[in-house]
């Protein structure tokens, strides 16, 4: 007996998501506390293909992830490169670089951008077309 017969198209739905959803969340685990490269690789192909998969299926959810996740990048990369550290353990930590302040906060950005696209092309098309509607006639 297939599923088709005890649920119903939104619960099949609701289900495949979650089902990707847990899928990612453990292979993101082996990513994080794997003890060796085989079961690295192995996690980081089952995350990149489960979060593919979610976002072919579940756009707007995959968007909200990507939001959620730039965001976290964008505050981990607030305190890097911008020295202010203390100089009581060496100068070093004082220093301005440029390079990792620009590399990372714009990387956030991107990311960020990235998962605004995605919510975007989620959702339902004549809500997209309102907000699209609705910023083309911003007059500057």
């Amino acid at each position: 007996m297939g599923t088709s017969r005890l649920l119903n198209a939104a619960q099949r739905e609701a289900l495949l998501a979650s089902l990707l959803s847990a899928f990612t969340g453990a292979a993101i685990s082996g990513l994080i506390y794997g003890q060796s490269k085989s079961l690295i690789m192995f996690s980081g192909v089952a995350t990149a293909l489960s979060l593919f998969l979610l976002r072919t299926r579940f756009r707007f959810l995959y968007g909200t992830f990507e939001v959620a996740f730039g965001l976290y990048v964008l505050w981990n990369a607030s305190d890097k490169g911008r020295g202010a550290f203390s100089s009581v353990f060496s100068s070093g930590f004082d220093t301005f670089q440029l390079s990792v302040v620009l590399i990372q906060t714009f990387g956030a950005i991107y990311v960020l951008i990235r998962g605004l696209d995605n919510l975007m092309q989620g959702l339902p098309v004549e809500t997209k077309v309102k907000f699209e509607t609705r910023i083309r006639e911003w007059h500057v």
